[in-house]
């Protein structure tokens, strides 16, 4: 019962910040942050590993927030914001595999766009990757396990 909660809290951010994400190159923060609560709450029923764990799958999220100090905003804080949320929500196995097929969604996005040489967008919105390798993951998993 709580891997459907969290999949249908993961689906709904995700769901909703990609929209937003593509039109406005933003996050709806309200939304994000009114989720945060049952995706702890979830975190707390169903992880056995619950501080330690949680801490590991909060790590990419981490990451990238940082990152965008770094790279001076090159890197949205959306986006960081959002790992950290999908990191609340699953174990880190999944919190990798999701930002593996979102990592690789988006190269070969990147590699079409070169070869037709579309110059027209420099940057495009990375949280609709997440959203389908949230998705993707979740698909899996549901093949894979009886």
């Amino acid at each position: 019962m709580i891997a459907y909660i969290r999949g249908l809290i993961s689906i709904l951010v995700l769901a909703g910040n990609s929209w937003k994400d593509v039109r406005e190159h933003k996050i709806s923060l309200p939304l994000t942050l009114a989720c945060f609560p049952p995706a702890l709450l979830c975190a707390c029923l169903s992880r056995d590993d619950f501080p330690i764990g949680l801490l590991y799958s909060v790590l990419p999220g981490c990451i990238s927030f940082i990152l965008t100090w770094f790279t001076g905003g090159q890197i949205g804080a959306g986006d960081g914001i959002i790992l950290f949320l999908i990191g609340v929500l699953y174990p880190s196995e999944n919190v990798c595999e999701i930002l593996f097929i979102a990592l690789f969604s988006a190269a070969v996005y990147s590699g079409i766009l070169l070869v037709r040489r579309h110059r027209r967008e420099e940057s495009y919105a990375f949280v609709p990757f997440l959203f389908a390798g949230n998705v993707l993951m979740i698909v899996m998993e549901r093949i894979t396990v009886p």
